[in-house]
Parts: C-alpha cells; structure tokens; sequence
C-alpha cells in the first residue's frame, strides 16, 4: 500500500486527541458540600458501568473518524499484480504518451497531444513524492528515461511533440517488459492501424516478449478524412541513361465518403515533372504514371506531393532513383580468346566495351580469379565453364550475398554434379538434370519460343502486332540441359522450349536476380547465336542482373534498421540527412564486403545519403508505411482484441466516455484506490459518533 499525499501522514499524532480528553475525564474530582445525598442513592450500578462502556465507544468512534479524515486527505493505493491480486507497491509508473503521425490532429477539447499531456500531467501529481517514474514518446530512438522527480517528469511531458517518426512502440515495450516493468500506462489517440503496425515488428510466438499488462487510454474524438500515398514503384526494371523511365504512384483515402479538388505532382531534381488533379472516394486507389527522362548519372533525387488534402503532415514522400554511368560485368571463363564455342559471346562483349553503352565488361581466367578484386562489379557471368570449382562456389556466395547478379551459361562439357552443387550452396530451387539433343548434328530437336512476354529483359526487343502478339524468327536448338525445380520458390522462365521445358529461368535470392541458361551461346547448342535476337537478348539480360529487385528505386520504409554494404576499402563512412543528422553506422564483416546498419527511429522522411570523406556511396528516399496514415477508429471491444495479440491483459478508458477522473483513479498501474470508500466510512462514524453521544447525554 502507499499514499497518494503521503505529506498528511505527518498528522498521524492528532489521532490520541480523543484519547487525551478521554484520559482527562477521570482526573481528581472536586469536592463539593452537599445538603442530601438522599436522591443520588437510588442510582445502581448497572448505570455507572454503562456510562462507562459509552464513553469507550466514543473514543473509539472518534479516533476512528479521525483516522478516516486524515487517510482520505492522504489518498492510499493499493497495488495489484497483472492477475489483479493486491501486491506491495514498488512505487514505480510507467507512462508513454502517443507522439507520432495522427495527435496533431484537432477536435472540439483542442489538439489531440495536448489532452494526452494534461491527462498524464494530472496522473503524475497523484502520485507519492517518492514515485519513481518512467516517461516516454513514442516516436524517437527507444531508451528508458527516468524522471528523478515528479517536478521533472512534468517537465518532460510538456516538451513532447509530434514528431512524423515511426513508433518506436513495440522496441520501448520490449525495453521495459526485459528489466522487469511490466505495467504500461499508455496514453494515447485512436489510431490502432499504427500500434499493430509497430507491435507486430516485435511479434513472437510467446507473449512475454512484451510486459504483461497495458492500461490504455484514449483521447481525440477527430475526422479520419486522409488522403495520402499508397506506394511508390517503378515499372521499369532495366533502366538506363537517356531512356524514359515510368514512375507509378498510387493514392489512396480514408475518412469521408468522397473528396474533391486534390492534386498530386511529382517533383525530380527540383523540376515539376508532372501534375494531375483527381477527386477519390474512402477506399478506392487511384494510380498515375509519370515520365521521367534522366541524363545524369548517379542518384536524382525527388519527391511525390499531395495537395488539397485535409490532413497535411503526410503528404510528401521522397525518392532516389539510381542510375550508375557504366555497370561493370566480370566475365568468369577458362580460355575465351581461343574457344569457338565462345566466339559470339565475346564479339557481343567486345562491341558493347567499344560503343557508349551502360555496361562495360572485364574477362578474368578462371586460372587467376583468386588473384583478381570483385568488389567493384555489379554482376557476374559465369561463360562456359566445364566445372565450377568449390573456391568459385564460395565466391560466387559471396558475390550473391552482395547483390550482386549471376548469370551462368553452361558449357558442352559441362560437370553437371559441379553445377547442381553451385545451385544448391546459393539455395535455388532448380537443378540441371541431362542432356536432351545432339551436340553439332544440325537436327532441330525443339525451338526457342516466349514464355513470359512482359519479362523485363524482353521490352521493346520485339515489333508487337495489334493483338499484342510478337513478332521474331524461332531459334533452332540442336541439345539443351533439362531444368528441373526442386522447391516452389520464386523462380520465372523468360524462354522456353516448344514443349514448354524451360530454357532462361530467373530466380531471385532478396535483391539479386540469377538467371541459369540450359544452352550454351555457341553453334554447336543452337543457331541462337546468329539470330537477330541474340546480341540484344544477351545484351540486355546482362544489364537486367546487374539492377535490383526495386529496378533502381532507392526507398526505405522508416522504422526497420538502414541497411547497405560497402567495400574494405570503404570504411570510414557515415549517413546523413542534410545539417540535420549524422551518424556513424555499426559495420559488420560480410564476405568481401563491409555491412553497415542504423536505426531509423531518429529520422522523419527525407533524404538519407551515405557517404564517405570523399564521395556519396549511397542514397535513399526514407518513408512512413501507408499503415500509419489508414486513420480508423476502434470501438474499445476491437482494441482489446488487438492487443490480446501481445499482451496477456489490456484494460482500455476512452475520456469520451468516462470522466477524467474516473479514468485517473482506476488505472490499474497504480493499483485499487480505497480511500473513497474510507471517506464514506468516515461519514457513517461520524453520524454514529452523533447518536451515541446524544444517547449518553440523554442518560
């Protein structure tokens, strides 16, 4: 138990009041001369006992109205575990106070953050004097501030602001639940779409990841009308310099049934590079496309805007798109200058090196390859190789685990056991399993045909009919390698055969595309190599591994760590948002190169660039997830539902339907306060204490 007002506890002396004019009644008495006594003989006994038992019961009543009067002015609590079974109090209260995206909003008692300070505020000068309190936003990097006073947690509160941060809610959660905290005093607006998105972060099987109690409670009765941008893509996958680029934008709204007169623009490299007005209705995602032409290499910088919508604070999203002036390709073979199996392929190679294109080529021997530097290559082909040698295994591990793209193109003696092991230590789900066919016999056994049309590696290689069908001559293919799968993981066949066997199958591992061919590129697999579609298939499939997943659209969603990789030589680098923010990331081994990590929780949408004394390594538009802008009101049933999913115990108070009071005194963080009930005690002594004495007097 404790004292809400434990300074009253110092009056605990005028309890013995009553005891002191108790104990007063029975000095001395005087001693009178008295005519007769003739009248008082008739008095018994009995009657003196009584008198005597009634005064007991006044003191009594009297020292009891007393102590209730001084512990109701005291106001204790007593405290009670997760189970709701009274506990010893640890004097200790754990508040966070909702900062994030949506408490600027306005209703009808002011912003919705200020009424969270003013009800926390207030629940902090109930508490003892020797409270020890916890105070946090939830937005921020996650750390376990203490106030040293409640003086100082009331100054803590009163700086807290809206900040257009993720929730660092489930991190801080899981702070307080490993030192043993487990009661949270949560205040905060209804927005449950950014609680779950926060918790699930953390999400385990076992609920103990998190405290076992939150007390909620809710403030902001305000419109959800929000209009604000979905996602963000580009619908080019191979991109280069001087080629127009398609930005895909799609919108979406909540809140009102219909609203008008909106806009949205996209801004690159501070150009408006187009505008269209819209109106949306709740629910409906309206997409638009805009054309983007960069001449420049590196990274172009921008930003797509919403203008016109009732709620402002969300409504800029950032981008990079990036686009190298040459992407290298490392070349790994045994002997390309005297193969003739290989004769096309470097003819292909050579000519791309000559002329101004985005892909510059090195050939390295497989005899030296230990010897040669891989860091600075975007991609690698493996060209014809009879055997991949378990040191290349490993550095083709490596090379995956850098992003970096593979292609691999099998030779006509190909050790298909070396092959098969290289696939099964990068974790594809397809295995070579025979040979089908007869090597340099001329006799057609199947033709190379379409398997996947819209396949990036294959726009704008072909004249398309009205009927969106392609036009082109089928290669011939004399022997091939059968591609089996051996998992149902992402794996898509760009070409196949006339009976549907795959041929060029892509597989991606995260970021990196690895396409396998089940043909070699020379004559003696097929007359591909003198067809007018082998050197811009090879050409651009070459380009296409060396970009990412994302195409070259750099953007991270804010709340999950920053990641990238730089080389050895790279070391000394840090991240940084214009003059607002620096840091140093944490680097961690990874192959032949350096990973590097930091946490987002410090930083709003905007543009983060790596770099390192002497040039910019990295950059990337940081962005809110859509789930913190779906603003949707819960009823108090639906929360508790919700955060079941975390925790073992929820208790949820809307100030819109209980008073503040009644919200402040029940919060089970604090525990069960009974002084009410003394205080009607109080006044029951009290009237008691009136009737006896009205009793004795009477007697």
């Amino acid at each position: 138990m404790s004292f809400l007002n434990s300074a009253y506890l110092w009056f605990i002396p005028i309890l013995f009041i009553p005891l002191i004019i108790h104990l007063l009644n029975f000095r001395r008495p005087e001693q009178l001369a008295f005519s007769s006594v003739f009248f008082l003989q008739e008095l018994q006994r009995t009657v003196v006992r009584k008198l005597k038992l009634k005064e007991l019961w006044l003191l009594f009543l009297r020292t009891f109205v007393l102590a209730c009067v001084l512990i109701v002015f005291a106001q204790p609590v007593l405290d009670k575990n997760e189970d709701g079974i009274i506990t010893n109090n640890q004097n200790t209260i754990v508040m966070m106070i909702e900062t994030g995206i949506g408490v600027d909003r306005v209703d009808e008692n002011g912003p919705v953050l200020e009424q969270l300070k003013r009800l926390a505020i207030e629940r902090i000068r109930m508490l003892p004097d020797e409270a020890e309190i916890y105070i946090s936003g939830t937005t921020g990097n996650p750390i376990i501030p203490k106030a040293n006073s409640k003086k100082e947690a009331i100054r803590k509160v009163e700086k807290l602001n809206m900040e257009l941060k993720a929730s660092n809610a489930g991190e801080l959660l899981k702070l307080f639940s490993d030192i043993g905290l487990n009661q949270i005093l949560w205040f905060s607006d209804k927005h449950p779409q950014k609680w779950d998105f926060a918790l699930n972060r953390n999400k385990k099987e076992q609920k103990d990841v998190f405290p076992e109690q939150i007390d909620l409670i809710l403030a902001g009765d305000v419109s959800n009308a929000n209009v604000f941008i979905q996602q963000v893509q580009l619908e080019n996958q191979v991109i280069a310099l001087g080629k127009s680029l398609t930005l895909r934008v799609d919108v979406s709204a909540t809140g009102m049934d219909r609203m008008v007169n909106l806009s949205v623009r996209c801004i690159a490299n501070n150009e408006i590079k187009g505008e269209y007005q819209f109106d949306i209705n709740t629910g409906e995602v309206k997409r638009f496309n805009f054309e983007l032409l960069i001449d420049n290499p590196g990274f172009t910088e921008g930003y797509i805007e919403i203008q016109g919508d009732p709620y402002l604070s969300d409504n800029l999203r950032p981008f990079v798109i990036e686009i190298p002036e040459k992407r290298h390709i490392a070349v790994v073979s045994e002997q390309i200058e005297t193969d003739e199996d290989l004769v096309y392929m470097r003819a292909l190679f050579e000519a791309a090196n000559n002329s101004k294109t985005d892909v510059d080529f090195t050939f390295l021997n497989l005899n030296t390859l230990s010897l040669e530097s891989e860091n600075d290559y975007a991609g690698i082909i493996f060209l014809g190789l009879k055997e991949i040698p378990d040191f290349l295994v490993n550095k083709a591990k490596e090379w995956v685990a850098a992003d970096k793209g593979l292609l691999v193109l099998p030779s006509v003696y190909a050790s298909l056991t070396s092959y098969n092991e290289l696939f099964s230590k990068l974790g594809l789900s397809m295995r070579y399993r025979g040979f089908a066919g007869s090597f340099s016999s001329a006799t057609a056994v199947t033709q190379i045909q379409i398997s996947d049309k819209e396949h990036p590696v294959l726009d704008q290689l072909f004249e398309v009919t009205k009927k969106k069908d392609i036009k082109y001559d089928k290669p011939t293919i004399y022997s091939y390698l059968t591609i089996i799968k051996t998992a149902s993981t992402f794996s898509n066949a760009i070409l196949k055969t006339s009976e549907d066997l795959p041929l060029i199958v892509e597989e991606r591992l995260q970021q990196t595309k690895i396409i396998v061919s089940a043909i070699g590129p020379g004559s003696a697999w097929s007359n591909f190599s003198t067809n007018a579609f082998f050197a811009p298939f090879w050409y651009k499939t070459s380009l296409y591994i060396t970009t990412s997943t994302n195409g070259g659209l750099n953007q991270h969603s804010l709340g999950f760590p920053v990641i990238d990789k730089v080389s050895a030589q790279s070391q000394d680098v840090f991240y940084s948002v214009g003059d607002s923010f620096s840091e140093k990331p944490v680097l961690r081994k990874r192959g032949m190169s350096y990973q590097t990590e930091i946490n987002s929780y410090s930083i709003g949408p905007s543009i983060l660039e790596l770099r390192s004394p002497s040039k910019l390594i990295a950059s990337k538009g940081l962005y809110l997830s859509p789930e913190y802008s779906e603003f949707k009101n819960l009823g108090e049933e639906e929360i508790q539902e919700l955060f079941l999913q975390y925790v073992k115990t929820i208790h949820v108070y809307d100030v819109n339907t209980s008073t503040k009071d009644q919200i402040l005194q029940s919060v089970s963080s604090a525990g069960i306060n009974f002084w009410p009930i003394l205080a009607g005690l109080g006044i029951l002594l009290l009237i008691l204490e009136s009737m006896v004495s009205i009793w004795y007097k009477t007697e």
